[in-house]
């Protein structure tokens, strides 16, 4: 997927575990594994355009801090301290952000938030039509048998379901409650 970095949470693991990854050409070494982060210093402000895997299509402004100092263990288990700014900073602290529940579009405000979930729901409602188109432009000879079958199926014992039995109605009655079947009445 597009993206610099993802938490834990956003997959379905509930751990307080994220990774980034800012490498570019000039530095193709810059992926961070973070667990268990806390920031610990943070100065300046600095406004950034976020987007984020959670929310395709949304993309807004949010202030942050500019520059971090953040705690954390590396995949090791070692425990480290980084220093970070501009991109890095403002990516640890949205998946930062992810890991205490917090998307970004809780940073904007209420008219805001509106607008990216207009975009979000756009976005999806074009990728959702691409999916249909893509679905509807098969031809329809690949979903049909290369040769006509030899036999019918409905006719064919091989390929019958058996019957189903009913059951006694009073096993029916009983079944997934806790009740034992009635004992047959005797006749007088």
């Amino acid at each position: 997927a597009p993206g610099i970095g993802l938490a834990a949470p956003q997959i379905g693991i509930l751990q307080r575990l994220t990774v980034i990854d800012i490498s570019s050409e000039e530095n193709p070494d810059k992926l961070h594994t973070f667990i268990n982060p806390q920031i610990v210093h943070a100065e300046g402000r600095i406004v950034w355009e976020e987007g984020c895997l959670s929310i395709p299509g949304a993309y807004e402004k949010v202030e942050r801090s500019n520059k971090i100092v953040v705690q954390a263990l590396d995949r090791d288990g070692e425990e480290f301290e980084l220093e970070a700014d501009g991109l890095l900073a403002v990516a640890i602290q949205h998946e930062i952000d992810h890991l205490d529940g917090v998307v970004f579009l809780d940073h904007l405000s209420s008219l805001k938030r509106r607008m990216a979930l207009k975009k979000y729901k756009k976005h999806l409602e074009a990728m959702e039509k691409e999916r249909l188109e893509k679905q509807n432009s098969r031809p329809w000879s690949q979903f049909e048998p290369a040769s006509k079958p030899t036999h019918r199926l409905h006719g064919d014992a091989r390929f019958r379901r058996p019957i189903p039995r009913r059951p006694d109605p009073e096993q029916a009655r009983c079944r997934g409650r806790g009740h034992q079947p009635r004992p047959p009445q005797r006749s007088r």
